[in-house]
């Protein structure tokens, strides 16, 4: 049990380790914060509009289940608040039911550019974002 305890310690010591050089990379201007403090005031800093959690439970909500479609790239654009949504699905109305499915939620949802066959299944791109 002790040899487990410490194993485990240096186990969490390492890994707290990454975390701080991987905050240092992604956020320079806050090398020096504790990655954990800097989350939570990232987290609850008011922001005007839909987040990226809203925005990410709302689409995860929407496409729980449903084994036609693959989402295949998601970008993120904090400044506009949208998601750009890679797709490719076996039935068109799978993307129609997605979006109708989205659109239930609040989340307004365009197609960016249209939609093509590649082989047995279709590709496109959703924006979504708050409506």
């Amino acid at each position: 049990t002790i040899a487990e305890g410490n194993r485990s310690a240096r186990l969490a010591e390492r890994l707290n380790q990454q975390a701080l050089e991987v905050h240092r990379t992604a956020f320079p201007e806050s090398a020096n914060v504790d990655p954990r403090r800097h989350a939570r005031q990232i987290l609850s800093a008011q922001r005007v509009g839909p987040g990226f959690l809203s925005l990410t439970s709302a689409f995860a909500d929407a496409i729980d289940g449903d084994d036609q479609i693959q989402i295949d790239r998601i970008r993120y654009n904090a400044a506009r608040g949208e998601y750009s949504v890679n797709l490719s699905f076996s039935d068109i109305n799978a993307l129609e039911s997605l979006k109708s499915q989205l659109l239930g939620r609040g989340i307004s949802v365009s197609e960016a550019g249209g939609v093509r066959r590649s082989g047995n299944r279709y590709i496109g791109e959703l924006q979504v974002n708050a409506s």
